[in-house]
Parts: C-alpha cells; structure tokens; sequence
C-alpha cells in the first residue's frame, strides 16, 4: 500500500513537472512568435506607408484634402462664435448708473460686456455724440452729459454696475 502511494506521488511529480515544463514553454514560444509576428506587421505596414508616401498625389485628393480643412476650420468657427453668443443674452439688459442706463450683457449673474455709450434714462435709446456731449435723440429730451466726464466715471459706472447684476 505504501508502495503504492509513493508510486502514485512520484507519478503526480513527473506529471505536473512536464505540465509546467510545457506551459513554460508555450508561453516562451508565444513570446518569441508574437515578437516576430509583430515585426513582420510593422515592416510590412511601413513599406506600404513608403510607398504611399513616394507616389504622386493626384490633384483631386489634394484639392478635397484642402475642402475638407477649410470646412473643419469653418465649423470650428462658427461653432465656437454661436456658442460664445448663446452664452449671453441677444439684447442684453438696461442697468441704471450713475444717473444713466447702460446696456450690459450678461450671463449667470457675470457681466460680460458693458456698451461704453449710456441709454437715455426716460427713454431706453442710445445717447448720441453730438459736439463733444452725448445728447438724447428724442426730440425736446434734455438729457445730455459731457463725453469726457462719462468716459472719467466709466471704470466707478462698470464697477456699480457689476454690483447690480450680482444683486439681480
């Protein structure tokens, strides 16, 4: 019976050893016959790369290559500039300062652009520069303020005005 199972174990050892030997193996063989497959790939994709590379372009593929970046810059552009304008309002919101309206453009409560020309404050219109003043284009309106004072006041103005859009 002890004869047997030392048989048995010695068998087991043998076995397993040339299992091992053998996945040992396949796994080195692998190794080596990947290395080499994937060289024979790369030569074989660089040499079709070169000659690619060394034939003449024909017109038609230069001229659509040229198409088709200027139609990818033009969507790039146009892309980013609709994105920067939905971002703000289209009008944008009249903001009193500094006895003015100002016209501000604004999103989630950030100014991001003021118009340096002031709004009549009973009117809601654009003052006009007329002889060194900015003046009412309504007829009878007698609004009017000197263009180097509110160009002066405008960095106190535009600080004002941020405060009251961030109150909004």
């Amino acid at each position: 019976m002890n004869n047997l199972k030392d048989a048995t174990k010695a068998y087991l050892k043998k076995a397993f050893s040339d299992l091992h030997n053998v996945i040992l193996g396949v796994i080195i063989g692998a190794i080596i016959l990947g290395t080499g497959a994937a060289y024979l790939f790369l030569e074989n994709a660089w040499r079709l790369f070169e000659n690619i590379a060394q034939s003449p372009t024909p017109l038609w593929a230069t001229v659509s290559l040229l198409c088709l970046s200027n139609y990818l810059l033009y969507l790039r552009i146009y892309y980013k500039s609709s994105y920067s304008k939905s971002s703000c309002d289209k009008r944008g919101i009249l903001v009193t300062a500094g006895g003015f309206k100002w016209l501000v453009s604004h999103s989630a409560g950030l100014v991001v652009h003021t118009k340096e020309t002031p709004y009549c404050p009973n009117h809601d219109m654009s003052l006009v520069k007329e002889s060194g003043k900015f003046v009412c284009p309504v007829q009878g309106c007698t609004v009017q303020e000197a263009i180097r004072s509110v160009e002066s006041r405008y960095k106190f103005i535009e600080a004002e005005i941020e405060k009251t859009i961030r109150e909004l």
